[in-house]
This record gives C-alpha cells, structure tokens and sequence, in this order.
C-alpha cells in the first residue's frame, strides 16, 4: 500500500509515515479477521450518535436518521474475496474512495461500480454489535466520521484506524414496514381506521 500511494522507492515518505502514524495501525495486513455477514442484506449503516451512512449528490455523508428514507439503505454484496460491494439503493451507484489510494484522509463517495479495490469493504467485529469498514485498497484505514463532530452532513472519509466512536457502526437490517412507499391521501379528510386482522376499529 505504501508503495502506490508514494511509488516503490520513495524510502523516505514512507518512513514517514511510519513515524507518524504507521507504528500505531492494527488493520496492516489484509489477512486480518474480517466478517460474513452473509451473501447479500439490506442496511442502514448506523454511526456515531444515531447518524447514519447517506449521500448528497455523490459524496457520502452520515445524516439524521429518517423512517422511510430509502436513500439510508444500503445493499451489502459479498465478494468472493470476502470482502463486500455496498451499493445504495436509491442511485445504484457503490460507495467508493475517490481514488484507488490507501491514504488516510481520502473522501468516501459514490461511483458507478467496478471492480477495483476503492470499493471492496471488509467488515471486521469491534464489539457484539459494532463493526468497523476496511476498504481492501486501504488496509490500515477504515470509515468515519469526518473530525470529532457529529452534526448532520458531516463528511464521510477513510482514516487510520484508532478506535474511535466516529470509527464504529451498528446495522439496521431492513424489514419489510421500512420498504414500503406511503400513500398521500389528501391534506384532509375523515376515516373510520379499522384492524383488518380483529375486523375492529381504533377508538
């Protein structure tokens, strides 16, 4: 990874960046226990306090949480390197590192999909829950939050991994009520609401 991101002899950025953060990084090698989660799910990417993983335009963001909202969904596509695809459902496009780097810092977006190893993830447990994102082109790098807030809109990148609470995601696997498209009825009107399954009505 050092050697596409400074070339294979540039012997000193790369001791640099040992220095500076290299000794420090636990995601180094790609044979690191990583996750399946199965062959294909449904999700929301849920961050740090309840934002979770959207997209304006083709830059990914994490944003409030919206029932219904279909651009929250992401479908996770496992590769047969173990690693996977994550597309959104509303565009079709995949979630994807601006550029095949292994860089810490770079800015996560939306690409038509490929087979590059911008946009392979693999998913390795940080507690029963919680999962980190490691993109294949960046071992020692995974998804986060951008900087130590968590407004909505914050950016989303790929950093050196440490742990943080802004590094650490939970998934809300899709059901059905979450798919369904609602109805508008008008602005106005009077119903009687009634149980279709006891054949009564809310009172």
């Amino acid at each position: 990874d050092l050697a596409n991101g400074y070339g294979k002899t540039n012997y000193v950025q790369g001791m640099k960046h040992f220095v500076n953060s290299g000794w420090k990084e636990s995601f180094r090698t790609q044979t690191a226990p990583y996750e399946n989660l199965g062959e294909s799910f449904e999700t929301k990417v849920i961050g740090q306090d309840g934002l979770v993983l959207d997209y304006s335009g083709t830059n990914a963001i994490l944003n409030t949480a919206a029932a219904f909202d279909a651009t929250q969904i992401w479908k996770f596509t496992r590769n047969s390197d173990g690693s996977y695809t994550i597309v959104s459902k509303t565009t079709g496009l995949a979630l994807s590192l601006e550029s095949y780097t292994y860089l810490s810092g770079t800015n996560v977006c939306l690409k038509e999909i490929n087979t590059g190893r911008e946009q392979r993830w693999y998913i390795h447990k940080f507690s029963p829950d919680t999962y980190v994102l490691r993109p294949l082109s960046a071992p020692s790098c995974v998804l986060e939050m951008q900087g130590l807030t968590s407004k909505p809109g914050v950016n989303a990148e790929i950093y050196t991994y440490n742990g943080g609470n802004n590094q650490v995601f939970a998934f809300n696997n899709i059901n059905e009520i979450e798919t369904m498209i609602p109805v508008d009825l008008g602005d106005d009107f009077y119903a009687r609401i009634n149980n279709s399954g006891l054949g009564t009505a809310l009172a």
